[in-house]
């Protein structure tokens, strides 16, 4: 979890509304099997709107945050201002291992992009890059975008690559409230079951403890069984779940 929550970092300056076709088009390049996303739209804009608020706050950033990207990543050029971000999480390789990320970065020319990250060899459209601070990571070009991730999880960046199944027709019901928003984290159909049913099971486990407790504390047990049957009824019945932000 927290390789990802490492990744969510690259996107977390703020956008201002977009429409609805802005969100579409990344979420046509995230495979349909992600449990979730971080969606940011606009990203030059978004830089403009961040800094202003903060003079307004009188809060002192460090720097100019769409140029602490830029330098994170170690690029000048081809990144499609005008263009949304998206950081997509994936189940991890085994039953208990940690999620996987992707991040889309949008791009007005992918080959003057990546030729900024030092890339080494590519093989079957992946290219091994290194960023400024020396991280070994692989990338990839899908649409508009190019597809960042961890050098292991290559082979998650290859399926992603060659996917024809994508996010957007699922998220059709979203849609006016991803343009609403300046962002939004957002669960898929299959990160809710996948995060129920590791809850159920965490649930179960704590189970064992129970017939330890004394007789007048054993009403606790009633209470397992209603957040059982709660995790339950989520899993089979929500299909979209989020959470977004608007900076007015």
């Amino acid at each position: 979890m927290r390789s990802t929550l490492g990744l969510l970092v690259i996107a977390t300056f703020l956008a201002p509304a977009a429409p609805v076709w802005a969100q579409a088009e990344v979420l046509q390049v995230v495979p349909d099997d992600a449990i979730g996303f971080v969606l940011i739209n606009r990203v030059g804009q978004s830089n403009d709107k961040l800094t202003s608020i903060a003079k307004r706050l009188k809060i002192d950033l460090p720097g100019n945050p769409l140029e602490m990207v830029k330098a994170a990543l170690g690029v000048k050029t081809g990144l499609a201002e005008n263009g949304g971000i998206a950081v997509a999480a994936f189940a991890g390789k085994g039953d208990n291992d940690e999620p996987r990320g992707l991040v889309f970065v949008p791009v007005t020319d992918y080959q003057k992009f990546i030729e900024q990250l030092q890339p080494g060899e590519t093989k079957e459209g992946i290219s091994a890059i290194m960023l400024k601070d020396g991280k070994a990571i692989v990338a990839g070009k899908k649409g508009n975008f190019a597809v960042l991730t961890r050098a292991e999880d290559r082979e998650l960046l290859a399926r992603a690559l060659k996917a024809n199944k994508h996010l957007a027709s699922w998220a059709e019901p979203l849609a006016d409230w991803l343009s609403q928003n300046d962002a939004a984290g957002v669960f898929t159909g299959h990160g809710i079951q996948l995060v129920t049913a590791k809850a159920r099971t965490g649930l179960n486990e704590a189970r064992q403890f129970l017939p330890a407790l004394p007789p007048e504390a054993q009403f606790v047990g009633k209470f397992f069984d209603a957040i059982d049957d709660c995790l339950k009824s989520i899993g089979t019945d929500v299909t979209h779940a989020g959470l977004a932000a608007r900076v007015d």
